[in-house]
């Protein structure tokens, strides 16, 4: 069973400046996709054990009304319209669907559930030569980056 949509029909609507009807079911379903893609970017469900809804950030809803609204609007996915010599063009995300704006990601940021902003990763430095006794620690699973040395007591000075 899907989890509750993030936002309301009345909310994407009033967005869109459309009367949409609460049981549209093209409206449930882009509103279902939106909060899909809102919860697996920052990790975080906002329902309850009994799957309700749990206090919603009014800015989450707000960024899955936004997604919403451009599949709702452009359901196509077109990037470019013409008509004689009028063009209307939106950008080449359009054409993939359902996806985040960077000013987005920005904004839902500080929602993830590790606390980190989801472009965060880790750097590896090493100085000099490590000693024979070092071990090497897988960084994910594979395929990863290089391992991390794990540096043993005879690599201390």
């Amino acid at each position: 069973m899907a989890l509750p949509s993030l936002a309301q029909v009345s909310d994407l609507a009033s967005w869109v400046g459309q009367e949409i009807p609460d049981a549209d079911p093209r409206a449930r379903a882009v509103l279902s996709a939106a909060s899909a893609l809102v919860r697996a970017h920052t990790g975080q469900t906002w329902v309850d054990e009994a799957e309700a809804l749990t206090d919603v950030p009014d800015v989450v809803s707000v960024v899955v009304v936004q997604v919403a609204s451009r599949v709702w609007l452009n359901p196509a996915g077109l990037t470019s319209v013409t008509v004689d010599d009028a063009t209307r063009r939106w950008g080449e995300a359009g054409a993939t669907g359902l996806y985040l704006t960077e000013s987005e990601k920005n904004t839902l940021a500080d929602y993830s559930a590790s606390g980190q902003p989801s472009d965060l990763g880790t750097v590896s430095v090493t100085r000099g030569t490590l000693g024979d006794s070092t071990i090497y620690v897988p960084t994910a699973p594979a395929p990863s980056g290089p391992p991390f040395p794990w540096y043993s007591a005879d690599d201390l000075p």
